[in-house]
């Protein structure tokens, strides 16, 4: 849940990066293309997920569509590919004022 309650309301936008990959916590295998917001998979590099164009001020809810419509945040893998085991990665998320040039 995001509320802007700034007194100029402008666009924004959220990102999400990874900052450390799913890494198995006892074997520290690292297991790559597997975090994925909505079709794209996440990377060390920063995504927009979200954006808001229009300035507005309110409650804006990013995750209300992730389980209904699939949407959002998902963990995309082959059993095969990883394992049983437990599990770590640590995404960045960030929220930014979206200038007219990005």
């Amino acid at each position: 849940m995001i509320e802007d309650t700034r007194k100029d309301a402008t666009s924004w936008k959220v990102n999400a990066q990874i900052e450390q990959e799913l890494t198995n916590v006892d074997t520290n295998k690292i297991v790559t293309d597997v975090l994925r917001y909505d079709d794209e998979f996440l990377s060390a590099a920063k995504m927009a997920i979200f954006e808001k164009s229009t300035p507005e001020k309110g409650c804006f809810n990013l995750s209300e569509n992730w389980i209904d419509k699939k949407e959002g945040l998902n963990l995309f893998v082959k059993v095969v590919k990883i394992g049983s085991g437990n599990y770590t990665a640590n995404i960045m998320w960030s929220l930014e004022e979206k200038t007219a040039n990005k």
